[in-house]
């Protein structure tokens, strides 16, 4: 009988939730599989048995596979793409952050988006991290912390220009398809499901009204210096850069699933993300 192996990677149970990392070995120790599987407490305490789950828990067995999340800016796509990933025990990849890391270097150092061999020169020199933090992603460039700094409003007005550079694209294509290569990825961005992870076996584009969009942005801002009608022009702008761009332009993958975001709560735009999900590592059932 083959034996399965459980590591925790949620330390063991959080919000009723306990996500492992399983393996399982057939009769020779090889690894004939290995995923994530997601348990939902129905007692007050469990015990892992070597060849089986306890029958006082349930839970979905999923193999590793990558969701490709794409769309305008300020749909909640890294806000519904870290949910998901929480959920499936997956990694959870924001691509805006890199172009917006990229961008908040460049202006560090005093060079305009338009001067583009400086630009490409300052990216490729540039160390990337992106790793877990207490409130979520955080951002290095270079060892700093820039995860809040990455998010003015400097870098809203530039970050579209940067990431239309097309060495640039390439440079930071290459780390993210790199990121993906073991699968168990929720990545979020622009262009991952036509170029980053064409391959990717769930596919979504999250969109939603301007008008939604920037009032959501304007909520989440601290004494806002601009009203919700400027967002709007500025997030039409962008929106409108990034369709039109010769580079990995703004669009809908042709196997994506359309998903409006406008006027449905959070969790029920996670819910259904999560329903695509099943449907697809089940195979429909």
């Amino acid at each position: 009988m083959p034996d399965l192996s459980l590591e925790p990677l949620n330390g063991g149970g959080r919000n009723g939730k306990a996500v492992y990392a399983y393996r399982i070995y057939d009769l020779k120790s090889s690894i004939a599989a290995s995923g994530t599987i997601v348990f939902v407490r129905r007692r007050h305490s469990f015990r892992i048995h070597p060849c089986g789950i306890p029958s006082f828990w349930e839970g979905q067995l999923l193999n590793k596979f990558n969701i490709a999340l794409d769309g305008p800016a300020g749909a909640g796509k890294s806000t519904v793409a870290r949910l998901v990933a929480n959920e499936l025990g997956f990694v959870y990849i924001d691509t805006g952050a890199m172009y917006r890391a990229v961008t908040w270097k460049v202006l560090e150092l005093g060079i305009l988006a338009d001067q583009t061999a400086k630009v490409i020169e300052t990216a490729k020199a540039m160390d990337i991290v992106l790793q877990p933090g207490p409130t979520g992603q955080q951002v290095l460039v270079d060892g700093e912390d820039v995860t809040d700094r990455i998010r003015s409003a400097a870098i809203n007005a530039n970050v579209s220009l940067i990431a239309q550079i097309a060495e640039v694209r390439e440079l930071l294509v290459s780390k993210q398809k790199a990121m993906a290569a073991s699968k168990g990825v929720v990545m979020d961005g622009r262009d991952i499901g036509t170029q980053v992870l064409p391959d990717a076996e769930v596919k979504i584009f999250l969109t939603a009204s301007a008008r939604e969009r920037a009032e959501r942005r304007y909520k989440e801002m601290d004494k806002p210096a601009i009203t919700v009608e400027q967002l709007e022009l500025e997030i039409a702008r962008r929106d409108k850069l990034d369709s039109e761009r010769e580079v990995s332009p703004l669009v809908q993958a042709q196997d994506a699933v359309l998903l409006d975001s406008s006027n449905i709560p959070l969790q029920d735009v996670v819910g259904k993300v999560l329903e695509l999900c099943r449907a697809k590592v089940t195979g429909g059932t």
